[in-house]
């Protein structure tokens, strides 16, 4: 009787796309509380903050903030028709969850576009149009993934055999909504 070794193809390793999602999504995390810090401490070290030419609107930021909320809530539910096996509704929340993240960026240029100020006017208008650009690229990133798992689950990919995408793609999301909430909180709320 010979003995043979195990074939080379093996089983994929499980949970590598969740592991890459939390690093990435808590790299954005980590820049955006970078930004927030050089916020905070511009503020205890300006006299006028924020400086009187500078207007974000109140009402639209509080708008922005039910919009990624509401999104976190439509993820989930894409999550859970996955592990459900139920790719119809999986894709409805995906797709409604694009439309969150669609709308988030829209109010979020229109935002900063009535915000009156340009990019590099001062100290604030710099550091609140980075934290903005960041926010975007965080949110547009987050569409793209959630594109793909839209596809996936359309095509059989990503299912209740396999919802690791899925809890990869609402790990990530969530991140970007953490990242919403705290500059929402920092900006807005604390001017």
């Amino acid at each position: 009787m010979a003995l043979a070794l195990p074939s080379a193809g093996g089983e994929r390793p499980r949970h590598v796309l969740t592991l890459a999602s939390l690093l990435l999504g808590a790299g954005g995390l980590m820049f955006q509380a970078a930004l927030l810090g050089a916020y905070v401490h511009l503020r205890g070290r300006i006299a006028h903050w924020p400086p009187e030419e500078a207007h974000l609107d109140q009402y639209l930021g509080n708008m922005l903030m039910i919009t990624i909320l509401l999104s976190a809530v439509t993820v989930e539910w894409g999550h859970s028709a996955v592990r459900r096996n139920l790719a119809r509704q999986a894709s409805a929340a995906y797709g409604i969850t694009m439309g969150f993240g669609v709308a988030f960026l829209a109010l979020l240029a229109h935002t900063m576009d009535s915000a009156g100020y340009g990019a590099a006017a001062d100290e604030y208008t710099t550091v609140v149009s980075a934290l903005a650009f960041v926010l975007g690229i965080l949110v547009v990133v987050g569409i793209g993934a959630v594109l793909l798992t839209l596809f996936r689950v359309r095509g059989g990919q990503v299912s209740a055999a396999d919802p690791d995408q899925s809890r990869a793609v609402a790990w990530y999301w969530h991140f970007t909504v953490v990242a919403a909430v705290a500059t929402w909180y920092t900006v807005v709320v604390l001017k």
